[in-house]
């Protein structure tokens, strides 16, 4: 049996198979409590972002990993930046349907 992905599922799964993930992101602590219970060593946790990059218009440019680097980063727009600012105070359109991201219009 093979498990795919190491997410909370599964190391859930290789809890009951006795076995363990590869990686998974350990900024969830159910996850990360739960690889020690099992017994899996977790090397550099925390370091999801680190050392991330992405291409765009042949420029590379890294992921931001706080605030200040989010604000000076090339990757997102002034008003794109804003629209992110101001997430924790928007409320979500009610929808009774699934909302696919390519649907959605900035």
């Amino acid at each position: 049996m093979v498990i795919v992905g190491g997410g909370i599922t599964g190391l859930s799964a290789a809890l009951e198979l006795d076995g363990g993930a590869e990686s998974f992101i350990t900024r969830k602590p159910e996850a990360y409590k739960l690889a020690q219970e099992l017994g899996l060593e977790v090397l550099d946790g925390g370091a999801e972002t680190k050392g991330m990059f992405l291409l765009r218009d042949q420029e590379i440019l890294g992921v931001p990993t706080n605030p200040l680097a989010f604000l000076a980063s090339k990757l997102l727009s002034g008003k794109s930046k804003l629209r992110a600012l101001q997430e924790p105070w928007t409320r979500g359109a009610a929808s009774q349907t699934d909302e696919s991201l390519g649907t959605v219009q900035e």
